[in-house]
């Protein structure tokens, strides 16, 4: 502008000092512990450490990697772990073969970053791992299959496994229970203490929830306050009780939150896997009309599909 004076700044006026910091030498680890992979599935980034001299891979129980996968032989292939380290896979003369890197074979050493595909779907990659490279591959699976508030599993993961849990049931003939549960008057908690308070009050309940169901159990969190457990190889009359037993450690447990501590009850419903079911959307269907059921019979209380209806 007329009149005012031109200002200038020298590049020096806006330089920073550079923090002086000790730089300590890059500690490196022998990737010597070797994975095998997921890359389909519902365990889909999971890594698997190869153990023992040889590790039997297919469906059978029992199985080093037991895969649900209708494609998948009993017992399709095997790794063996030599003496330098190498390791090798061998197919067991399965039905749909075993295929190392799109090339069909019945024995092969594995190479760092070999894909194995077992079946006709089942994908897998061989790798060597550090401890680094493993703590990263398992937060990198756990982010994408397990709720971020609660750290159970979310409800992709949670549709994914019934559907496999499902069709091994068909298979065997087998049990397989289904319950949702969810909180009773939870947006009460949230309008009186606050989403923050209600927060807690979900990961207290993953917590206890997780006291109560087996290993073997999937307990997943399938949004807002409604949460699932899938029961695999038990009858409906343990079903029942392990949800009863589930509702009763709910009500007796303090909740504490927000400065206050909040009763909290849950209500159930439970269904079960019969002969003849078509897919696995019906028993999730069944499991919710029976929650729907609790939830009208006064709520903290838990109910059973009937099973003529199913």
């Amino acid at each position: 502008m007329p009149g005012s004076e031109a200002v200038q700044m020298d590049e020096k006026d806006f330089d920073i000092p550079t923090a002086v910091e000790s730089i300590q030498p890059i500690v490196t680890h022998r990737r010597d512990k070797a994975f095998l992979v997921s890359m389909t599935g519902p365990n889909q980034g999971n890594p698997v450490e190869i153990r023992g001299a040889v590790t039997l891979i297919g469906r059978q129980q029992g199985a080093g990697i037991q895969i649900e996968d209708p494609g998948v032989s009993r017992r399709h292939a095997e790794l063996h772990l030599g003496r330098e380290g190498q390791i090798s896979i061998r197919d067991l003369g399965s039905r749909n073969g075993t295929f190392l890197n799109g090339t069909k074979i019945l024995e092969s050493p594995l190479h760092d970053g070999d894909k194995i595909r077992i079946g006709r779907t089942t994908l897998f990659k061989f790798s060597f791992q550090d401890w680094i490279d493993q703590s990263f591959q398992r937060q990198l699976f756990d982010s994408v299959v397990r709720d971020g508030l609660t750290k159970a599993f979310n409800r992709r993961y949670l549709v994914e496994r019934l559907g496999s849990e499902f069709a091994y049931a068909e298979r065997h003939q087998t049990q397989l229970g289904l319950v949702l549960f969810d909180i009773d008057h939870f947006k009460t908690v949230n309008d009186r203490y606050g989403h923050v308070a209600g927060d807690q009050v979900l990961s207290h309940l993953a917590v206890t929830t997780d006291h109560v169901i087996r290993r073997e159990d999937v307990f997943a969190r399938c949004g807002g306050e409604e949460f699932a457990v899938l029961c695999r190889g038990i009858p409906a009359y343990n079903v029942q009780s392990f949800s009863e037993r589930l509702r009763q450690r709910v009500a007796q447990t303090l909740f504490a939150a927000a400065g206050a501590t909040i009763p909290i009850t849950i209500s159930l419903g439970a269904a079960m896997r019969p002969s003849g079911m078509a897919n696995p959307d019906h028993l999730m269907k069944l499991a919710d009309q029976a929650l729907y059921e609790a939830k009208n019979a006064g709520r903290n209380c838990v109910r059973m599909a009937d099973s003529h209806l199913q």
